[in-house]
C-alpha cells in the first residue's frame, strides 16, 4: 500500500505496479484530478479500480474527461453523496448534535448554492494476465 499526501503524474508515474496487477486508486484532490489521472502519462491506470470525488465545480469538465480516458476500460457509475443526517449521528455516536453537524458539513458550496459530492466508482474490465 502507498498512502501519498501530495502526489503529482510523476509521482504516480514512478509507482511500482506490474503488468497483470491491478491496484487501488482513491483520489480526492480538490479538482486536480481531471489533470492528475491520465492514462497517456501514467499507463497502469487502465488495470485499476478507482475511486475518485470529482469536483467539476472547481475543475469543469472533468467528469467527462475521466469519462473519455476509461470508458473503453472500465465499467464506471456515477454515485451522488446522499445529505448527511447531523441528529442521526450524534445519536449513533452520542455527541453533541451542534459537533455532529460540524463534522457532517464539508462545506461544498459555490455562491450559494450546496454542492452534493460526486464520486466516480471505475472498474477495469480486464487486466492483462488475470485469471
Amino acid at each position: 500500500m502507498h498512502v501519498l499526501g501530495r502526489a503529482d503524474i510523476d509521482v504516480l508515474a514512478a509507482l511500482a505496479v506490474p503488468a497483470g496487477e491491478g491496484a487501488l486508486v482513491i483520489c480526492d484532490c480538490e479538482g486536480f484530478e481531471r489533470d492528475l489521472l491520465d492514462p497517456a502519462r501514467i499507463p497502469w491506470l487502465v488495470n485499476a479500480a478507482l475511486c475518485v470525488e470529482l469536483h467539476d465545480f472547481a475543475a469543469p469538465g472533468a467528469s467527462d474527461v475521466l469519462s473519455a480516458w476509461f470508458g473503453d476500460t472500465h465499467d464506471m457509475v456515477i454515485a451522488e453523496q446522499a445529505y448527511r443526517q447531523p441528529a442521526v449521528w450524534a445519536a449513533r455516536a452520542n455527541i453533541d448534535p451542534g459537533d455532529a453537524a460540524q463534522m457532517c458539513d464539508e462545506v461544498r458550496s459555490w455562491g450559494n448554492v450546496h454542492i452534493p459530492g460526486r464520486w466516480l466508482l471505475a472498474s477495469p474490465r480486464s487486466r492483462p494476465g488475470a485469471r
